[in-house]
């Protein structure tokens, strides 16, 4: 059996990165915060995507970097290959 790994929702981390108290802010900071705040488990495993020395300096750089994850990992996902019935 094939498992996907979900992702959260761009509302969902967009609703978050709003929760962000201050910056700058470390990659291990911000997976404190999602977990002490009661993030998904998906939103944590998205954001334990980025290396462990990034440091975000507001919320804008954080959005931005974010958005650039999400679209890599959308990338990346097995595409559903859909197949046209041949015409006789």
């Amino acid at each position: 059996m094939l498992m996907l790994a979900t992702q959260p929702s761009l509302n969902e981390l967009y609703n978050f990165i709003q929760k962000v108290p201050k910056y700058p802010l470390s990659v291990q900071r911000l997976l404190k915060l999602a977990s002490d705040t009661g993030a998904s488990k998906e939103l944590v495993s998205f954001y334990r995507g980025f290396a462990n020395d990034q440091v975000f300096d507001n919320e804008k750089d954080l959005a931005g970097r974010t958005e650039l994850l999400e679209i890599m990992r959308r990338e990346d996902m097995p595409k559903e290959v859909q197949v046209a019935p041949e015409e006789y």
